[in-house]
């Protein structure tokens, strides 16, 4: 259960940076 919701977490946290990520890369270019 506990290592269930770490990987949920984690991907939930992927997420989130690769959207700033996308977003600031519209930004720039």
């Amino acid at each position: 259960m506990r290592n269930l919701l770490v990987h949920r977490y984690w991907e939930v946290d992927d997420f989130k940076v690769y959207s700033s990520v996308k977003e600031n890369f519209r930004c720039v270019g």
